[in-house]
């Protein structure tokens, strides 16, 4: 879910062509950001920023996982 999706769906302004990401259901999200905050001294920022960050990072692993199955790399 997180390769596929992004915190906000929106279009992202570096890659214009590409289509939006599908939203995280913010139900979820506001719970985790909830369960987080209540065990650590984070800010609501903080954890929507390593959101986006892992989703990006997921995103970017998947591709590159497709990429070495199509070429039958390891």
């Amino acid at each position: 879910t997180l390769a596929t999706h992004s915190l906000t769906g929106k279009k992202s302004p570096a890659y214009q062509n590409r289509p939006a990401k599908q939203c995280l259901d913010p139900t979820k999200v506001n719970d985790i950001i909830a369960e987080v905050t209540s065990y650590f001294p984070v800010t609501e920022k903080t954890i929507k920023s390593i959101i986006t960050i892992k989703c990006a990072d997921e995103c970017k692993m998947e591709r590159v996982r497709v990429q070495r199955a199509e070429n039958g790399v390891k």
